[in-house]
């Protein structure tokens, strides 16, 4: 998957569809559905079956998902948007909430560093 191809329709996204910027689930599924629909509805298609069929048998079919962008890729590519080049900001109140949350990783870090 190309980086900056993602980084792309991401900032598509956040331009174009503004309550992505509070919400990756949102944002995923928008990049998904407006550059990938026909892998997306193949992949929501094999969800929907994979329920229906024992987890080893679907872990095989593996649908079209390898040719979806990762939940992680885009998240990391809209936290460097929004926070690295101050585009397409969130809420104040998502920002805040956002902050407190990376604060107390980075605080149960530094008490656990063996873990």
């Amino acid at each position: 998957m190309n980086l900056d191809q993602v980084k792309g329709q991401v900032e598509w996204c956040l331009e174009k569809k503004p309550l992505t910027r509070n919400d990756d689930m949102l944002l995923v599924i928008s990049v998904w559905k407006n550059f990938y629909r026909s892998d997306f509805i193949d992949f929501l298609l094999w969800s929907v079956k994979a329920l229906e069929e024992e987890p080893s048998v679907w872990m095989q079919k593996g649908g079209n998902i390898k040719n979806l962008p990762s939940f992680e890729s885009i998240r990391r590519t809209r936290q460097k948007i929004q926070n690295e080049e101050g585009k397409y900001k969130a809420s104040p109140e998502i920002e805040d909430s956002r902050r407190k949350a990376e604060s107390n990783v980075k605080e149960w870090a530094l008490k656990n560093p063996g873990y």
